[in-house]
C-alpha cells in the first residue's frame, strides 16, 4: 500500500506571476494557476485517474483495491506484478540514463511512461529532473505545477517549488515549505545556526530558487550522486561560497575519494560557517587535507 500511495499523484491545475500576495497558499495557489491558465487554453487536463482510459485506469483500480489482497483474483494479482516491476525497470533505467548525461533519452522514456501512467508522481519527478538538466524549465513547470496540490509528494513540490521560481513565481508559505525540509528534525537544536549563514532572508524567485534546490539536495542526499550535485551546483551559481551546499559537495567528494576537491569545498563551506558547523567542517576539512597529503 506505501508504494501505491508513492505512486499515485494528483493531476490538478495552478496561478498568477511574480511574488503573489493573494489569499490562497502553497502549493494549492500555484495549483489554482495552472487549472486557470489550462481553462484559458481549453486544454483538458485530467483531474482524477477516472478521466484516464485503457490500460493506466484499470491499473490504478487495482492498486486502490490491492490495500485489501483479498479483492484481487490470482490474474490481477499477476498483473499488479508485472505493472510494479515494469514500473521499477523503467524508473531505474530512466535515471541510470539521466545521471550518466543523457537526459534527452531519459525524458522519452519517462515521457512515454507518463502518457501510459499519468498518476505516478515518482515518473513525473524524474522527468521533471531531466527537463531541468536540459534547461527545459517551461517544459518542467508545465509538467509540476497541475500536480502541486497539498497531498503531492515532498520531491514534487519541493521541484514544483524550483519551476515556479525559475519562472519569476513566489506564492504565501513557499519559502516556509522549502525551508522546513532543508535539514532533518533531529537537527532542530543546529538548525538556526545553520540556516543563518546559508538561507537568503529575501523572499524573491532567486532566493526561493536556491532554497528549492538547497531542500532537493539535502533531503535527498543519500541517492543518486549526478542529481544530487546538479541542484548543489544550483545553489553555487546563486550563492557561490553558500556554506550548506559546499560541505554537502565536500562530503561527495571525500566518499569518491576525490581529495582535493573535497579541501577546496570544505575550505570554501569554512569560510561562511557559522555555529556547529564550524567545528564540523573543521573537523572535515583536516580529514580531506590528511587523505590528500598522505
Amino acid at each position: 500500500m506505501l508504494l501505491a500511495f508513492c505512486l499515485v499523484s494528483s493531476a490538478t491545475m495552478v496561478l498568477n506571476s511574480t511574488v503573489n500576495t493573494a489569499q490562497s497558499t502553497w502549493p494549492e495557489a500555484l495549483c489554482a494557476k495552472a487549472k486557470k491558465a489550462n481553462q484559458t487554453r481549453s486544454e483538458v487536463v485530467p483531474n482524477q485517474v477516472s478521466d484516464q482510459q485503457g490500460r493506466g485506469s484499470d491499473i490504478y483500480a487495482l492498486i486502490l483495491r490491492s490495500a485489501d489482497p483479498k479483492e484481487l483474483t490470482q490474474a490481477q494479482e499477476e498483473m499488479l506484478r508485472q505493472y510494479h516491476a515494469g514500473f521499477a525497470r523503467d524508473i531505474k533505467r530512466a535515471e541510470a540514463l539521466i545521471d550518466q548525461g543523457s537526459s534527452a533519452e531519459g525524458r522519452l522514456l519517462l515521457e512515454g511512461r507518463l502518457a501510459a501512467f499519468p498518476w505516478e508522481g515518482l515518473t513525473a519527478i524524474r522527468l521533471a529532473d531531466a527537463h531541468f538538466q536540459l534547461e527545459q524549465n517551461q517544459a518542467a513547470y508545465d509538467l509540476l505545477a497541475p500536480r502541486a496540490t497539498s497531498y503531492a509528494a515532498e520531491g514534487l513540490l519541493l521541484r514544483a517549488s524550483l519551476a515556479a521560481a525559475r519562472r519569476g513565481e513566489v506564492y504565501p508559505g513557499q519559502r516556509q515549505y522549502c525551508l522546513d525540509r532543508i535539514l532533518p528534525q533531529d537537527w532542530a537544536e543546529m538548525k538556526g545556526a545553520l540556516l543563518e549563514s546559508s538561507v537568503p532572508s529575501e523572499n524573491t524567485p532567486r532566493s526561493v530558487e536556491l532554497l528549492s534546490s538547497l531542500a532537493i539536495a539535502l533531503s535527498e542526499s543519500s541517492v543518486r550522486e549526478p542529481h544530487v550535485l546538479y541542484h548543489l551546483a544550483n545553489v553555487l551559481r546563486i550563492d557561490p561560497t553558500n556554506p550548506l551546499a559546499s560541505w554537502r559537495i565536500g562530503d561527495i567528494h571525500l566518499r569518491n575519494r576525490r581529495y582535493a576537491d573535497a579541501a577546496r569545498s570544505y575550505e570554501r563551506a569554512q569560510s561562511r560557517a557559522r555555529g556547529p558547523m564550524v567545528t564540523i567542517v573543521k573537523r572535515q576539512l583536516e580529514i580531506a587535507k590528511y587523505l590528500r597529503d598522505n
